[in-house]
């Protein structure tokens, strides 16, 4: 017996498309025919093919691979860079907060708020990071390792 286990991210956005990401790159999806983005491609490009994360802030999905953070607007579905990766940074989870903040987490460990710059190094390192927020806007980051609350 094989497990075999496929990452597959969704999201719908603010025009209700569905945005595939998987290892093999991003795809959107409007009902009938699918968009396939790769970094091959200079209208529908991405800085990498194995898609890790993706977060939705009003009309513009970011999208997280090894070379960085992409962002495309829903409505024309052109991508831009985002954020260029640094050399041994790989972004593994992207947060949309309710006030609209994009926070990534790399898988060293680093939280990076991508629209303040605000950073915080995290006392443990995960292959995978689940967050949350409540009603007062703290998150709440945790892995299948640890948790860690309360960063503002």
């Amino acid at each position: 017996m094989y497990l075999i286990l496929i990452r597959l991210n969704f999201l719908f956005d603010a025009q209700d498309l569905l945005w595939l990401g998987t290892a093999n790159g991003l795809s959107c999806f409007d009902g009938l025919h699918f968009i396939n983005y790769s970094p091959a491609d200079s209208v529908f490009s991405l800085l990498g093919t194995s898609v890790s994360s993706l977060a939705r802030i009003n009309d513009s999905v970011f999208v997280a691979t090894p070379g960085g953070i992409n962002k495309i607007i829903s409505s024309s579905k052109k991508s831009i860079v985002y954020y260029r990766s640094l050399p041994g940074e790989k972004i593994i989870t992207l947060f949309a907060t309710r006030s609209h903040h994009l926070i990534g987490i790399s898988e060293k460990g680093l939280c990076t708020d991508y629209t303040n710059g605000k950073k915080l190094q995290l006392s443990f390192q995960a292959t995978e990071y689940f967050v949350t927020e409540d009603e007062n806007n703290r998150l709440y980051i945790s892995s299948f390792q640890r948790d860690y609350r309360d960063w503002e």
